[in-house]
């Protein structure tokens, strides 16, 4: 894969975004194949492709949603397997990606809240589909990798979105005391929006 990646960049290397994007190109084939191997690849290589950045490029950033939009719709499909470990290195990564964003003082570019709320739709599709069970260890790791994510968002500037947040977390994870350990530590964001919710 990362020799297939080579190839692509050197055919396109007198322009680097038409280069970025015939590779994400090749990732979303990636991410989306069979085989757990070829597929863990493919999200990793997605994430290597804005780990660096500080503002993820509009056009590039993008073709990554639409990458993992269609992962997740995949998952719920039941004739076309996800690896678990997929979908878990999708959400931890996507994580990372928000935490360095906040970092940078580049989340209001990167994680708008449209894109936030993309962000619970592909973890909703990842929760509600078979790839979150796990039969040898409670919670799975997707379902911890969910839980990781919700908490490390707030505060958020629309407080509208902490409604669609924890309603995520009472819906799909396993642990009630959990969630609300998660509503006490976006506390210190927005006291009144968190403590609303923790009824």
């Amino acid at each position: 894969t990362l020799r297939a990646h080579q190839e692509v960049l050197v055919a396109a290397v007198s322009d680097l975004p038409k280069a970025t994007s015939a590779v994400l190109t090749h990732l979303h084939t990636c991410l989306l194949h069979h085989a757990e191997e070829v597929s863990s690849a493919g999200a990793r290589g997605i994430h290597s492709c804005f780990a660096d950045l500080t503002v993820y490029p509009v056009e590039h950033w993008d073709q990554a949603w639409t990458s993992w939009v269609a992962l997740s719709q995949q998952a719920t499909a039941a004739e076309i397997p996800v690896s678990a470990k997929v979908a878990t290195i999708v959400v931890e990564g996507l994580t990372e990606l928000h935490s360095r964003s906040r970092a940078a003082g580049a989340l209001a570019v990167n994680f708008p809240p449209p894109r936030l709320l993309q962000l619970f739709e592909v973890i909703d599709r990842f929760l509600r589909s078979r790839v979150a069970d796990d039969t040898f260890c409670y919670p799975s790791k997707l379902q911890l990798a969910a839980l990781g994510c919700f908490e490390g968002l707030p505060p958020f500037e629309d407080d509208s979105l902490y409604h669609s947040c924890f309603a995520h977390l009472l819906r799909y994870l396993p642990d009630r005391s959990l969630v609300h350990s998660c509503l006490r530590a976006s506390t210190s964001g927005s006291s009144s929006s968190s403590g609303s919710l923790r009824a």
